[in-house]
């Protein structure tokens, strides 16, 4: 969510009831009767944020009169615009020393392939956190629109249908999934 603040202060936390906060997307008021509330819309649900830490957000987000809140607002026009073409195609698995190498083509139909990040997912297993592999983009198709295919490497330790890859929108300074919770998965 990127926001703009009609009242002009130096530290977010000393936002309160009289602060008018919009948002840049909608346009729409959002009203904050406590410093959490706008922890939240900064990205930062835990109330153990700092003011200094969230007044530095809205910093970095204001500077250079909102530049990086444009381009955050034209990051996620292009998601809008084009998320409903994203598509995977082949996903190809082979076993190497203990580990298993996934290629996996994406199509990503114009859209910048840094609006978005690549993984390999697979959920835990008893006593251990869900595995979230990015993929890295080794290669363009020749003769597909926008299809590149990504390729990543886990252990061999788990089967291979464990796994699904999925595509999450990414852009820096946005907390995912708070402020975009799009994901597209292979299956």
């Amino acid at each position: 969510m990127v926001l703009s603040c009609s009242n002009s202060v130096s530290n977010v936390g000393a936002l309160d009831k009289s602060a008018r906060i919009t948002s840049v997307l909608t346009k729409k008021p959002i009203r904050s009767s406590n410093s959490a509330r706008v922890r939240l819309a900064m990205g930062r649900p835990s109330s153990r944020s700092s003011d200094a830490t969230d007044a530095a957000a809205y910093r970095e987000r204001a500077a250079d009169n909102g530049a990086v809140g444009r381009q955050m607002v034209s990051w996620r026009q292009a998601l809008e615009q084009k998320w409903s073409t994203l598509r995977f195609g082949d996903v190809r698995v082979e076993t190497r020393d203990e580990q298993q190498l996934f290629n996996v083509q994406v199509f990503l139909n114009d859209l910048d392939p840094k609006a978005v990040r690549i993984e390999l997912y697979a959920d835990g297993v008893p006593g251990s956190p869900p595995v979230r592999q990015e993929m890295k983009r080794v290669r363009q198709m020749a003769g597909e629109s926008g299809g590149s295919v990504y390729s990543t490497a886990v252990s061999a330790a788990r089967p291979p249908a464990d796994y699904t890859a999925r595509v999450i929108p990414h852009h820096d300074g946005v907390a995912i999934p708070l402020e975009d919770a799009r994901i597209l998965w292979q299956r």
